[in-house]
């Protein structure tokens, strides 16, 4: 996720749209709803748009940044996709928390969430079809209802 964060970040940095690379699994796509409103590279480069490397960076320097930058300029007008190179590290990776956020909580796999509140326990759970591990024990969420299984 933290390549796709930091894609997300310098999509922003440089002014670029973002192309949106699909996560390891259809599961996670879906989960996550990171794809909304996005083209994917794919989709791009059957669009007729090449892809160009970009070498590793680092964020902090101004100069290297000013170098991807003119890079970024040099293809102007033409139809690119920019890839950054794997773990390109973004260090704050909370730059796009209200994106991604937005995001995760209006993808279509939200629609049947609930969300729980106990108060004799103080635990705050959103169903998310999963296993949850909580202060008080494991809860399994089923299709029939919520099955709490161990106590840790």
């Amino acid at each position: 996720m933290a390549n796709w964060i930091a894609g997300y970040w310098f999509a922003k940095k440089f002014n670029l749209k973002f192309a949106h690379i699909p996560f390891s699994t259809d599961r996670w796509e879906k989960f996550l709803g990171f794809y909304q409103g996005e083209k994917t590279v794919t989709e791009l480069k059957k669009q007729g748009y090449k892809v160009v490397r970009l070498q590793r960076f680092d964020e902090n320097n101004a100069d290297e940044c000013e170098r991807i930058n003119r890079i970024i300029e040099s293809y102007f007008g033409k139809r690119i996709v920019f890839l950054a190179e794997q773990d390109q590290f973004y260090h704050d990776q909370y730059g796009v928390m209200e994106s991604i956020q937005d995001k995760f909580y209006s993808a279509p796999a939200r629609a049947d969430d609930k969300l729980i509140y106990d108060s004799d326990t103080l635990i705050l759970l959103f169903m998310l079809g999963a296993v949850i591990l909580c202060k008080t024990g494991i809860i399994q969420i089923l299709r029939s209802g919520i099955k709490a299984t161990n106590t840790l």
